[in-house]
């Protein structure tokens, strides 16, 4: 369907159509199970926020397995050895004192940019502070 076709022509559907059918031309996806480092201060959380900046994984806040909502900020390093071994390194990111810190949240979107003032950042909005649901 659809006619369109060379000379540059054709709709932004026609576009959209093309670009998701080369974005999703893969056949099957292989899952894989790094040695992972620093497991323990990441934890176990549900409605955690996730973005990538900078080659790396960033997680905030969620809600934990102890039952506590968390604003904290995890960063997950890939680390390739010498002999190609991969693994997965965690680490707590400190956030500056004197700025405010996000409110205890999960649920909540993250996202990267890059800011004329601040360059490169993470941007957090929405969340549940309080309650809870049963899944």
């Amino acid at each position: 369907g659809g006619g369109g076709g060379g000379g540059g022509g054709g709709s932004w559907l026609q576009h959209y159509r093309s670009t998701s059918m080369t974005l999703n031309s893969f056949s099957a996806v292989k899952w894989n199970a790094p040695r992972v480092e620093g497991a323990s201060l990441i934890g176990r959380r549900q409605g955690c926020a996730s973005a990538e900046m900078q080659k790396c994984l960033f997680v905030f806040g969620g809600w934990l397995s102890s039952g506590a909502i968390t604003n904290d900020v995890m960063r997950a390093r890939q680390v390739i050895s010498a002999t190609g071994r991969v693994s997965v390194s965690w680490q707590r990111i400190d956030t500056d004192p004197s700025g405010d810190p996000p409110l205890r949240t999960y649920g909540a979107s993250l996202t990267s940019l890059r800011s004329p003032h601040h360059g490169q950042c993470l941007l957090c909005f929405g969340g549940v502070i309080f309650g809870g649901y049963q899944g």
